[in-house]
């Protein structure tokens, strides 16, 4: 049986009817304030139970999000090593992943192996005004305890087309007892 209110929204949905998103893609500068900003962050984050109108809100940490944000070396090493290193974590992850040459990790505009990202807070909204108003507001709640590595703005594309070109629905994996087909 899925636990619907403990996985995050997006998992089953891509969001087609909230056709503005923003990526916030955040580095930890204060530990302390980070963690009490997502503790309080937890309530507003859209759950596989939830059908909000106006907006949805996910969040993701990487590896080195949960180290700066103070995880325990022997809680870290129970992850597997590939979620440890990350993309840019070593030359032969990015052989494997084809990051070589030009499009070696050295050359990303984020997530360089020296200077890795933390966190990716993603609104979707039904409007830019949504968006805006949402935005700013996770803007001041984060100030002083994360701040932006960079910020991409997209809107959805027609013909049922999700944020990234993928038709909405079948770019996510259906997951057994989802209710989807």
């Amino acid at each position: 049986m899925l636990e619907f209110a403990d996985t995050q929204g997006f998992v089953f949905s891509g969001y087609l009817h909230k056709p503005f998103a923003s990526y916030l893609l955040l580095k930890v500068t204060d530990r302390e304030r980070a963690q009490v900003f997502l503790r309080d962050l937890c309530q507003l984050v859209t759950t596989g139970n939830d059908r909000p109108r106006e907006a949805c809100l996910n969040i993701a940490l990487s590896a080195a999000g949960l180290s700066a944000l103070g995880l325990p070396e022997d809680a870290f090493q129970t992850f597997p090593l590939e979620f440890r290193e990350g993309m840019a974590g070593s030359e032969t992850r990015s052989r494997a992943l084809g990051d070589t040459d030009s499009n070696d990790p050295n050359h990303w505009r984020w997530g360089r192996p020296n200077d890795r990202v933390h966190v990716l807070l993603m609104i979707f909204a039904q409007d830019e005004a949504v968006l805006e108003r949402l935005v700013t507001a996770q803007r001041n709640a984060f100030a002083g305890a994360l701040s932006v590595a960079y910020e991409r703005r997209t809107a959805a594309l027609p013909d049922r087309k999700e944020h990234f070109g993928f038709t909405d629905g079948i770019a996510q994996p259906i997951i057994e007892g989802s209710g989807q087909e």
